[in-house]
């Protein structure tokens, strides 16, 4: 059964009582990650809302500000936010990501929960931090192309840890979410299950099913340019069966109605307020459809909208209307126009929903106007594509689409520092200066590792 959100209120307050900007402070019970040699020392129960709160400021940080900001689903105004905005990021900029928002947050202490489930046998446990790690490697290669994981998490034993190449990492993925798959619904004797401490699903391990499940779909779909488009669709619909069934299903962490368990967004806009919810998104594309969501992104004058920069407002890891597009993409490629059309759709209207837009009024004509599949085959993928960019606001995994795909078609900025849109983030400072032979050999491996060299999977 679905969890009460409500239910793990106090619980979501505890473990983010420490907490302040992503971007400026250390993520918490950082004495775990530094004894790897000891995965006992805090149970299941305690580690795995840690790892959920703990990426969910991952993503709706720093990540999700930069990626948004390439996007230009919004865009930079004041101090550092000003600077980025022209495309000028250093390596400094990527540190506290990677070193403490990352490594030492969700993947340290997913690599301590699945070792302390191994060695204790605890199976379902095991399975759920297994799918939590593959989301999380998936984000962080996403962005950061080849990094280190499977010399990582081991403290002073190998403080110099070799890069993976990201096709093995997708790789890892794979069978990362399909042993979580076929592992939670094996017999587990150990008693020790997954309950309220979830703050995802509140244990319910059907859900965790249909999101291991969709996140294969999505790793699947990643894929178009290597695999190629027919075969990323055909193992896409092949999971997208089996995922979420309706916005209820979502994969997201819901925050608290108190300041010590805000939003990230929502801390951002009260403690810097340099960024303009404004840009290409906002000014462009949603007037010119007469998108009826555009006041739930933006208040109109730069300032935030309620859905997504309130202070209990969600970070979505994945949504139902994220797979209908997949699917509608999928379905595309493999020519089943009608039942593509379907999907997007139900996509369109998923994300309404969602978002609390369902006078038919507005939807109706919307829908009629500006997500029929029409014209050539690159028309219609504009068009799917163009309406997930929209629903996938403030995700980095508009980014991931917009490398895959070209859509929507952005300029760059026109005092920008680079004559591209990035397509990766830099490695980050710490790296040079502590990891460098590891680090170098990586650059090399992939021929660069510049804001505008592209990785494994977008070549």
């Amino acid at each position: 059964m679905k969890k009460n959100i409500l239910q793990h209120t106090k619980l979501l307050v505890a473990f983010l009582a420490v907490f302040s900007m992503s971007s400026c402070e250390k993520t918490y019970f950082e004495d775990i990650n530094n004894d790897p040699n000891n995965p006992t020392a805090v149970p299941p129960k305690v580690l795995l809302p840690t790892i959920q709160a703990s990426l969910a400021y991952a993503q709706g940080g720093d990540m999700a500000r930069y990626t948004s900001l390439f996007t230009q689903q919004i865009t930079g105004n004041a101090r550092q936010f000003a600077v980025y905005n022209n495309l000028n990021f250093t390596e400094s900029d990527f540190d506290n990501l990677w070193r403490l928002n990352l490594y030492a947050g969700p993947l340290m202490d997913n690599y301590t929960l699945i070792k302390l489930c191994k060695d204790n046998n605890y199976i379902h446990y095991g399975a759920v931090a297994k799918i939590m790690m593959a989301y999380s490697l998936m984000l962080t290669t996403d962005v950061f192309g080849d990094i280190p994981y499977s010399q990582a998490f081991q403290g002073t034993a190998n403080i110099s840890p070799a890069y993976d190449r990201q096709e093995a990492l997708y790789s890892e993925v794979s069978r990362l979410i399909n042993e979580g798959i076929a592992e939670i619904s094996a017999s587990d004797a150990s008693g020790v299950e997954v309950h309220g401490e979830d703050l995802m699903f509140g244990g319910d391990y059907d859900l965790w099913t249909r999101f291991a499940h969709s996140l294969e779909a999505r790793h699947a779909i990643h894929l178009t340019k290597r695999n190629g488009n027919a075969a990323a669709a055909t193992e896409a619909l092949s999971h997208s069966a089996e995922g979420f069934t309706s916005n209820d299903d979502d994969a997201q962490l819901v925050f608290g109605d108190v300041e010590t368990s805000a939003n990230p967004w929502y801390q951002f806009d009260g403690q810097r307020g340099d960024i303009s919810y404004a840009g290409y998104l906002i000014d462009t594309l949603m007037p010119a459809l007469n998108d009826p969501r555009s006041s739930l992104y933006s208040d109109g004058s730069g300032g935030p909208g309620a859905f997504y920069n309130s202070i209990n407002s969600p970070v979505i890891f994945m949504s139902y209307a994220e797979l209908k597009f997949i699917e509608a993409e999928a379905y595309l490629y493999l020519n089943d126009d009608a039942s593509a059309q379907l999907a997007l759709t139900e996509a369109v209207l998923a994300n309404m929903s969602k978002l609390g837009v369902t006078d038919t009024g507005l939807v109706n004509p919307f829908l009629r106007d500006h997500c029929t599949l029409s014209g050539t085959s690159a028309d219609k993928l504009n068009t799917i594509m163009s309406q997930k960019y929209i629903a996938l606001y403030q995700s980095p995994e508009a980014w991931t689409d917009w490398r895959r795909t070209g859509i929507p078609a952005l300029s760059v900025p026109t005092d920008a520092a680079i004559n591209e849109i990035p397509r990766r983030f830099l490695y980050p400072q710490s790296e040079a200066e502590n990891n460098s032979a590891s680090l170098n050999a990586a650059i090399s491996a992939q021929g660069g590792a510049d804001l505008t060299d592209r990785v494994w999977w977008d070549n």
